[in-house]
C-alpha cells in the first residue's frame, strides 16, 4: 500500500484528474483521499498519529468497554429486581 500512495501522488501531477480537479470536490472525494494518503503516511512512519492496526484495537476496545457496561447495566437492574423479590419486608 505504501508503493501506491507514493506512485499515485507522483502520477497524478500534471494530469486532467488530479485530486485538485473540480470532480474530485464532489461527495468529499478529495477529502477522504487526503484522509487515506495521510494514514498511508502514518502507517509508513512518515507521519505521527495511531496506525491502521492501532486504531482498529481502539474501536475492538471501546466496543468490549460498551458492552461491558451493558451487561453491568442488567446485573444492576437484575439485582435490585430480586433484591426485592427476595426482601420479607416488601410482601
Amino acid at each position: 500500500m505504501s508503493c501506491v500512495v507514493g506512485r499515485s501522488r507522483r502520477s497524478w501531477s500534471g494530469t486532467a484528474r488530479s485530486p485538485m480537479s473540480p470532480g474530485m470536490w464532489a461527495s468529499g472525494r478529495r477529502r477522504r483521499l487526503r484522509k487515506w494518503v495521510r494514514q498511508a503516511e502514518v502507517d509508513q512512519g512518515l507521519k505521527r498519529g495511531p496506525t491502521t492496526e492501532e486504531l482498529a484495537e481502539i474501536r475492538q476496545l471501546r466496543r468490549e468497554v460498551a458492552d461491558q457496561w451493558r451487561t453491568i447495566d442488567i446485573l444492576k437492574a437484575a439485582t435490585t429486581y430480586f433484591a426485592r423479590e427476595a426482601d420479607p419486608r416488601q410482601r
